[in-house]
């Protein structure tokens, strides 16, 4: 998804890094400004030795930044409200619903600092992706272990697709200490879009789908465990939702096709046989 920004070396050297500011998606409650270093062994691709000096693999500080607290309801409820009552008032003024106002509200930003140059195991890899991927590993490792101790069910594993669209990177030597070549990055292109409505013909085929799931269509049933087993990817919390949903979708599937072969045998589930009913199948 991304490129080499702008500003970035020519070669990597030992002293060459980049530096990352992204968004946690939730907030991670650990002290701010401390940096957590993961050294991994330093086994780089280039078989370099690791010089004095040199950056570990990566390094995290966190910073919170305030913000103001959320609304509840979601934004927009009271305009649906409106709509939906015709335009009469009951006098609810959702603007006086708010979460914990007394409450900290903060989003937990990292900046993540990593060396241009490649490891063991990356050779092929394209920079900055390849820079982002093991910045969120180490992110990964204290979100984990946050979580195991902890307990706290809002924190999750973080992949590319959990950030904000847009991330912040630049280039530092670590050496001197300056930073360099300021510039964006796109991360991912989950963005907002206007969905149109369907066609009037639409709404047969909604029907057909629905007497289909009525009728436990195994191919129907599983692909809806299958979309819910990819909408758990992106939900918070643990993943068991998504390792569940689609080991549900693959057994519907498995269960469908050993009915459709027992209708084609005159056969039933427990073994016995019927009289076989062409018209008859799980598939119609």
């Amino acid at each position: 998804m991304a490129t080499t920004p702008e500003g970035a070396p020519n070669g990597p050297s030992p002293w060459d890094s980049v530096v990352f500011y992204y968004r946690l998606p939730f907030r991670l409650p650990l002290a701010p400004e401390r940096v957590h270093v993961f050294d991994e062994g330093c086994g780089f691709a280039d078989g370099q030795p690791s010089l004095e000096g040199n950056p570990p693999v990566v390094a995290l500080r966190l910073v919170h930044v305030s913000r103001s607290p959320p609304t509840v309801p979601r934004e927009g409820f009271d305009e649906g409200l409106r709509v939906l009552l015709a335009g009469r008032d009951i006098g609810l003024d959702s603007s006086r619903v708010r979460a914990d106002p007394a409450g900290p509200f903060y989003d937990t930003w990292i900046e993540a600092i990593t060396p241009h140059r490649l490891l063991r195991g990356e050779e092929g890899e394209q920079p900055p992706t390849v820079w982002l991927e093991r910045c969120l590993r180490a992110t990964n490792r204290l979100v984990t272990a946050y979580r195991a101790v902890s307990g706290d069910p809002d924190v999750h594993h973080v992949s590319a697709v959990h950030l904000d669209p847009v991330n912040v990177l630049e280039h530092l030597d670590t050496r001197t200490r300056e930073r360099f070549g300021l510039s964006v990055m796109l991360t991912h292109l989950n963005l907002p879009v206007a969905r149109t409505l369907v066609p009037a013909d639409c709404e047969t085929l909604l029907n057909e789908h629905i007497f289909q799931q009525l009728a436990e269509h195994p191919f129907v049933s599983q692909r809806d465990w299958l979309e819910r087993a990819k909408l758990a990817r992106n939900r918070t919390g643990d993943n068991a939702g998504a390792v569940v949903s689609l080991q549900t979708s693959a057994e519907t599937l498995f269960w469908g096709i050993f009915r459709s072969i027992l209708v084609d045998q005159g056969l039933t589930v427990n073994g016995g046989r019927e009289p076989r009913n062409s018209d008859v199948s799980p598939l119609n």
